[in-house]
């Protein structure tokens, strides 16, 4: 009998394990920057590996170069931007902090706070299985329901990608790289999707 229970636990141990450890997918992955992605019930959580810090540190001495990541969501999946719908997390200027936004236009975005938000921010610089060496590594953690509406099975992102000494607004510092400057810093002319 006790052997029956222990069974019983070890199996609905490993049931309650599978179920909570989320896969890990990946967005973006080329020389510069790995994203990654994580569905959990209520969250999803991005995951971006600058790997071109490490050459920036070795050319500048710097122990931790600037390095910025944002996640620019077209909610509704228009193709377009739609003032106070479709939303962005950032950075502030202290590079440390989440910087959630309304997205006003192709150019303008809210301030930062400009919606409230349960999302929280982590940075740090580690080895992870995308690089063997040290470096900086960016973690948003969002809350499916402020990128969704009801009963939505895909979400249309942008993400933007910058380390010290890349031009900040360069069509290649987003993913997907964009082929229009014109369309302005706020463009989802093209997007990637994420399944959730």
């Amino acid at each position: 009998m006790r052997i029956f229970v222990f069974c019983l636990v070890l199996v609905a141990a490993a049931s309650v394990f599978s179920q909570t450890t989320p896969t890990v997918k990946k967005a973006v992955s080329d020389e510069r920057y790995v994203v990654t992605y994580q569905v959990t019930a209520k969250d999803i959580i991005f995951t971006m590996d600058d790997l071109r810090a490490r050459e920036v540190r070795a050319a500048t001495g710097q122990e931790m170069p600037f390095s910025f990541f944002s996640i620019s969501v077209d909610v509704d999946r228009n193709g377009q931007v739609d003032a106070r719908k479709d939303v962005e997390y950032g950075l502030m200027k202290n590079k440390i902090s989440i910087c959630t936004q309304y997205l006003i236009d192709a150019n303008a975005s809210s301030a930062c706070g400009g919606f409230a938000s349960r999302a929280f921010y982590e940075k740090s610089s580690r080895r992870t299985d995308s690089a063997p060496f040290a470096h900086i590594v960016h973690r948003f953690t969002i809350p499916i329901s402020e990128i969704t509406t009801r009963g939505q099975k895909e979400i249309n992102v942008v993400f933007h990608c910058v380390t010290e000494g890349d031009r900040f607004w360069a069509p290649n510092a987003f993913y997907p790289v964009r082929d229009d400057t014109a369309a302005g810093s706020n463009s989802f002319s093209k997007t990637i999707t994420i399944n959730l």
